[in-house]
């Protein structure tokens, strides 16, 4: 009994307490003052409704400068310039004394269209008039740092007092909600142009050479640090860290802070492109690829158009015939385009179509400022990249020389050199160069006058103004990409031969020829494990049917046999049927890569009949050079010749196999080869070819000479229905030329016959 009723005291006790304090809380609200409410409204940034209080509050004292300012920045924030910028002008008068004043008004003015200077001198006077306010200082940092963003900050002459206006005002309160993010955006801008190749060792990459630049970069880091120690959810600076870390190739501190920051917001398009081109800079292509896909998805339609506009990377008369067809056909011309350009086809994702993303992303953004979607230097970039080297020309030039003096303008002016772009004119690299228009963030190439290209009707298209050497580069390159992480592109040999597998499958046999700055001997396999090859087939709309890396140690043959080449085996069971190939090759030991396309057939050997494999071009291994170990059908000691050259007088040999002969009454097959070489260049009129018997059971059935096809007939016989056969041809009369082998099988039973060609090379 005693505990309920000190409960109930309890209660009673605290409901009447909640009461009083009710009490107390509206008896405040009705005693408060206009200018409190005006206050109150203003910090729950109800700019307009705390306007009107300040108004009315003037209205009965025009002398209140307190409300006169707090309307002033009422009007800032609700963006009523003029408004605002007429309260600030009357309290900075003659004679005032209003520091805080004088920082608003600048503040007013940089929020106008060239005003930076009249917002310079109203932050000194508010810096002079209050020193101790490290605010002011900010804001004075900012008006410099507003003179700077029409060019290149690491070139302003104000760079220096951008800094040590920021540094002030962090001296002065280093809880400052901005000042560290603005002082490592300074030192971030001296560190050099964003999309300067110049500076990088590669596009990728975007860093800077360890050195006074890196520097910058580093005090950058620093001020940004600083920022988000006291600032947590600045997210403005966390974003800046995340890009210098890029920048720098810190690629994993990267990727986790804009992962960090998409999660949180997951709408901010800007931060989902961040991720993207932090993957895409990384060199993780699943994750980039799809990064920017999920990224373009969320943009407006005006910019997802521009991700998918194929007059970009074509000539005009490609990009004309892709507007004029239906949409699945324009799908297919998409796909095509970019699967056939893919650099790394052994990978599922398309490298060549994330590096066209990240393009557009670069031009939108580096190139965006003056023009939308961005200047000339955007289009080139998209097409090619960015060049091997820019030239960048900052300089006055004298204007007006009248009897009324003479003034000055900036000219910027930009060269870009593309080393791997050749002009169809005189096969010299391509050298561009782009012009400041009108002072303003827009480049373009300069205005065409006869001053600055050759008009004369005898160079015909000869004229070198920037704009005429570009269109005679985009009718013959219309766009390239040369992938610099991966090194120098390099030609490779490579020949796919069909067998047929013991379960009666199809089985592709290709041999790879790697240039011979292969070293085999003691770290062969070291290099073995830097080279990445293999094959994709692709069926319908470029479906995938087989992605297969798996290949052989690499073999030398003596330099005899083989010139400068290095052999591998690749061995992969294959559906029958018509397939689009790619076949790559990526050296990571020497940086060389290449990759090859071409269409293939696949033949179905479980069909009834007479089959016959294709044709393998090989060449002898010397007695004294260890048989390669692989596994391969070339006969006994014979390696591969995916070149398809030979020296002059080297034998020129082959291997095939047939399948499914039929056996006669005593068990045995009976069936003729016919063998024939022709001249594909030059003529081998005069010449004879002379067959080295390699086998006990082939007999010379004819030997036709003189003429511009040999034919050799070999009768064949055998206990088994399938049957493995190899020749060579002796080639001393033979010149350098292109030659056509061509192989007939005739099952001299079912009279039923299988025929096959190959071309091979004779080289000096």
């Amino acid at each position: 009994m005693l505990r309920y009723t000190m409960n109930r005291i309890i209660h009673t006790l605290f409901f009447y307490l909640i009461l009083s304090l009710a009490n107390i809380s509206f008896a405040q609200q009705e005693t408060s003052t206009p200018y409190q409410r005006g206050q109150a409204l203003y910090n729950a940034e109800n700019y307009e409704a705390a306007a009107s209080v300040f108004r009315d509050l003037l209205c009965d004292d025009p002398s209140a400068s307190d409300a006169r300012y707090w309307l002033g920045m009422s009007y800032y924030h609700q963006n009523k310039i003029g408004d605002a910028k007429q309260c600030f002008r009357y309290l900075t008068g003659p004679g005032s004394k209003e520091a805080r004043s004088f920082k608003a008004l600048g503040m007013v003015f940089l929020k106008e269209s060239y005003r930076a200077f009249e917002a310079l001198a109203a932050f000194r006077k508010a810096v002079k008039l209050a020193p101790g306010d490290g605010d002011g200082s900010y804001w004075l940092g900012m008006a410099y740092l507003t003179m700077m963003g029409r060019g290149p900050i690491a070139e302003h002459p104000s760079i220096g007092k951008a800094k040590a206006a920021f540094e002030q005002a962090l001296a002065l309160d280093r809880d400052h909600p901005d000042a560290g993010h603005q002082l490592g955006r300074v030192y971030e801008g001296a560190a050099g142009d964003l999309y300067n190749p110049n500076l990088t060792d590669s596009f990728y990459e975007m860093g800077v050479p360890y050195g006074g630049d890196s520097v910058d970069l580093m005090n950058a880091i620093a001020a940004y640090k600083g920022q988000i120690k006291h600032t947590p959810d600045h997210t403005a600076a966390r974003r800046a860290l995340a890009t210098v870390h890029s920048r720098l190739g810190s690629h994993t501190a990267a990727i986790t802070a804009f992962r960090l920051l998409t999660k949180e917001a997951p709408e901010d398009i800007e931060l989902s492109l961040d991720l993207a081109m932090a993957y895409w800079r990384a060199k993780d292509w699943p994750k980039g690829q799809e990064a920017f896909e999920r990224a373009i998805e969320i943009l407006p339609e005006e910019e997802q158009a521009l991700y998918r506009d194929f007059s970009l990377f074509t000539n005009a008369e490609d990009a004309e015939n892709y507007e004029k067809t239906d949409e699945p056909e324009q799908e297919k011309l998409w796909r095509d385009f970019f699967e056939m350009r893919d650099p790394i086809p052994l990978t599922p994702e398309n490298e060549r179509l994330i590096e066209h993303y990240a393009r557009v992303t670069y031009a939108r953004r580096a190139f965006g400022r003056g023009k939308f979607p961005w200047d000339r230097r955007g289009d080139i970039v998209i097409r090619y990249g960015l060049p091997d080297y820019v030239h960048q020309d900052r300089r006055l030039i004298e204007i007006g020389d009248t009897e009324y003096g003479r003034g000055q303008q900036p000219h910027w002016g930009e060269g870009w050199l593309y080393l791997h772009l050749q002009d169809p004119d005189d096969n010299d690299p391509v050298m561009l160069t782009f012009g400041n228009v009108m002072s303003s963030r827009r480049y373009d190439y300069p205005p065409i006058f006869p001053g600055n290209y050759n008009p004369d009707p005898q160079y015909g298209t000869r004229a070198t103004h920037p704009y005429y050497i570009s269109q005679r580069v985009i009718d013959e390159t219309p766009e390239q990409h040369v992938p610099r992480e991966m090194g120098l592109p390099f030609d490779f040999a490579y020949d796919p031969v069909a067998f047929r597998g013991e379960d009666g499958s199809t089985r592709l046999e290709i041999a790879y020829g790697v240039p011979g700055e292969y070293r085999v001997t003691d770290d062969a396999g070291m290099i073995d494990q830097a080279l990445d090859m293999g094959v994709v087939l692709y069926g319908d709309s470029w479906t995938r049917v087989l992605a297969d890396s798996s290949w052989s140690p690499l073999f030398r043959p003596s330099e005899e046999e083989i010139p400068g080449l290095a052999v591998a085996v690749q061995d992969v069971e294959v559906p029958p049927g018509d397939y689009l190939m790619a076949v790559q090759a990526h050296d990571r030991f020497n940086r060389w890569y290449g990759v090859q396309r071409d269409a293939i057939t696949i033949p179905d050997f479980t069909t009834p009949g007479l089959h016959m494999s294709g044709i393998r071009l090989a060449t002898r291994v010397p007695p004294e050079v260890e048989e390669p170990d692989m596994e391969m059908r070339a006969g006994e000691r014979l390696a591969p010749n995916p070149a398809k050259q030979y020296p002059q007088g080297a034998p020129v040999y082959f291997y095939l196999e047939v399948y499914d002969l039929a056996l006669g009454s005593s068990d045995q097959s009976r069936y003729q080869i016919d063998t024939a070489v022709s001249n594909v260049e030059p003529s081998m009129k005069g010449r004879r070819l002379i067959w080295r018997l390699l086998s006990e059971v082939e007999r010379i059935l004819g030997d036709p000479a003189d003429q511009q096809s040999v034919t050799m007939v070999f009768e064949q016989s055998g206990q088994v229905p399938d049957a493995a056969w190899f020749s060579a041809i002796s080639t001393d009369q033979l010149k350098a030329g292109i030659y056509k082998l061509s192989v007939a099988v005739t099952d001299l039973i079912r009279q039923e016959t299988a025929m096959q060609t190959q071309v091979f090379e004779m080289v000096r």
